[in-house]
C-alpha cells in the first residue's frame, strides 16, 4: 500500500507542477499580448499626434493663403486704378498722372 501512496503522491506532484507550468505559460502569453497591445496603442498615439500636427500646418497654410489672396486682390485693384488713371491722363497730362499714381501707391503702402 505504501507504493500505491507514493505513486499517488508523485502523480499529484506532477499534476501540480503541470498546473504551475500552464499558469506560467498563460501569464507569459498574456504579457506578450499586453505588450503588443501597448505597442499598438503607442503607435496610434503617435499617428494621432502626427495627424494633429499636419492639421495645424494645413490651417496655417490656409491662413497664409487667405492673406496672400487678399493682398493679390488689393494689388489688382491698385493696378486697375493706375491703369484707369493712365488712360485718362495719357495725352499731355503725364505729371498729373504720375502724381496720382504716387498718391495711390502711397495709400496702398500706408494700409499695409
Amino acid at each position: 500500500m505504501d507504493k500505491f501512496l507514493i505513486a499517488t503522491n508523485i502523480l499529484a506532484a506532477i499534476g501540480f507542477i503541470l498546473i504551475v507550468i500552464a499558469v506560467i505559460l498563460t501569464k507569459l502569453a498574456i504579457n506578450k499580448y499586453e505588450r503588443k497591445i501597448a505597442n499598438q496603442e503607442a503607435m496610434i498615439k503617435n499617428r494621432d499626434k502626427l495627424i494633429e500636427d499636419f492639421q495645424k500646418r494645413n490651417n496655417m497654410a490656409s491662413e497664409s493663403n487667405a492673406i496672400l489672396r487678399n493682398e493679390c486682390l488689393e494689388q489688382e485693384e491698385l493696378l486697375k486704378k493706375i491703369a484707369n488713371t493712365s488712360v485718362i491722363f495719357l495725352i499731355g497730362r503725364e505729371k498729373e498722372a504720375l502724381k496720382l499714381i504716387r498718391e495711390l501707391t502711397r495709400d496702398y503702402r500706408s494700409e499695409n
